[in-house]
């Protein structure tokens, strides 16, 4: 409601475009749909195979997808949306296999709810830094961003042993302990 009421104070006084301008506009909006297909079945293939989810490599994926991106050529475009739904999917359910195999059962619901806030948390504070950007840099530059800020955060998830985001089996004495 904050954003609704933020929105309707905008005033724009600007002439309407150039009729020649217009034709693009309706070809953007109709890529939305296919990308985020894309986007959905990456996700859903990621899911299938989350066996080898691993934070690192879906925070990888996701940087080269953005990187293709910057070609602005459809098909590589419609990959990168794929390749980003398989990333995406991989960080999260990674990190999510991450909490429930180290976190006790009695704080587990705590734990998982605090741990999901962090991760979905960023989403906004991305998108308030992206409208901040489009107006002042180019879609490539921006992408560009993604990339070079989603690579750091694979090297930093790379670090040392507390770091280590995989969805695969704890070691045994961990598992112990949790019996």
């Amino acid at each position: 409601m904050l954003a609704a009421a933020a929105t309707s104070m905008i005033k724009v006084d600007e002439p309407p475009p150039d009729p020649r301008e217009s034709p693009s506009w309706p070809h953007l909006k109709a890529l939305a749909w296919p990308i985020a297909a894309a986007q959905g079945a990456g996700s859903v293939l990621a899911g299938l195979l989350g066996k080898r989810a691993d934070v690192r490599v879906g925070l990888l994926l996701m940087a080269v997808a953005a990187l293709a991106r910057t070609t602005a050529w459809l098909p590589l475009v419609l990959v990168s949306g794929f390749v980003t739904g398989v990333g995406l999917a991989w960080a999260v359910i990674a990190v999510a296999t991450l909490v429930q195999q180290r976190t006790p059962p009695s704080v587990l619901g705590r734990v998982s709810a605090t741990a999901m806030s962090i991760v979905f948390g960023a989403a906004p504070l991305g998108l308030a830094a992206g409208a901040a950007l489009v107006s002042h840099l180019s879609f490539e530059a921006i992408y560009v961003i993604i990339a070079v800020l989603t690579t750091a955060a694979a090297v930093w998830a790379r670090g040392g042993r507390a770091r280590r985001f995989t969805a695969r089996r704890p070691p045994r004495e961990a598992a112990d302990q949790m019996e």
